[in-house]
């Protein structure tokens, strides 16, 4: 995975991108996925936290394959809402709110904009909060 050889699980964003293990400092994809054993059944790889207790998933199976999950700690067992559609957009987009920029991911047109194809997202994982 071309991001893994890019991102080795920086201190970068609201709650550092996960990586491979490299310093025991940070959280890394498996010391995650120790803590969340039924998300690989699932196919869903953490790539962040928020820095609130919540986290983000790459999801790697089914129609939604390739998309960004964020996991709410109300339900670690739950899909909360699509963030993104690559994993590229959705280190931008985070990034971009880290530096500031509160747009994303519950401004509609903001996040459109930025990732046209979050409009074939089933509406009821919508960040915005179509069809709930």
């Amino acid at each position: 995975m071309e991001w893994l050889r890019l991102c080795k699980g920086d201190a970068i964003g609201p709650g550092g991108l996960y990586g491979v293990p490299h310093d025991g400092h940070a959280d890394d994809i498996a010391s995650v996925l120790a803590s969340f054993p039924g998300w690989r059944d699932r196919g869903w790889l953490p790539v962040a936290g928020d820095g609130s207790g919540d986290y983000y998933v790459l999801i790697t199976d089914g129609k939604l394959a390739g998309h960004v999950a964020f996991i709410d700690q109300s339900d670690f067992d739950a899909l909360g809402y699509i963030v993104a559609t690559t994993i590229w957009t959705f280190v931008r987009s985070l990034l971009l709110a880290d530096a500031g920029d509160r747009r994303w991911p519950f401004d509609r047109g903001h996040v459109l904009g930025l990732d046209p194809a979050m409009a074939h997202v089933p509406a009821a994982l919508l960040p915005w909060g179509d069809g709930r």
